[in-house]
């Protein structure tokens, strides 16, 4: 599920969550064998190349112990002021 999304010039950051089934749709799923094959991808960031139109980047969010994407935002080089 896209949860967010940032244009950085010729770059588009993307950032997914996982879908989580219940347990019941899951075992549903393997009994009729719709999910035997599939892998279902984590929470992740990737990054696009606009002008080529490919995949440059993947962050495995999940690796870091976060499971959910909320948005993306530019960083900056100016100090968080209160």
């Amino acid at each position: 599920m896209v949860q967010g999304i940032l244009l950085d010039g010729d770059k588009l950051w993307v950032g997914f969550s996982r879908i989580r089934g219940t347990a019941i749709r899951e075992n549903i799923a393997g009994i009729l064998n719709k999910s035997k094959g599939k892998k279902a991808l984590g929470t992740r960031i990737d990054g696009y190349d606009l002008k080529t139109m490919e995949r440059f980047a993947r962050i495995d969010t999940e690796k870091e112990g976060f499971n959910a994407v909320f948005g993306i935002y530019p960083a900056t080089d100016q100090p968080a002021t209160t």
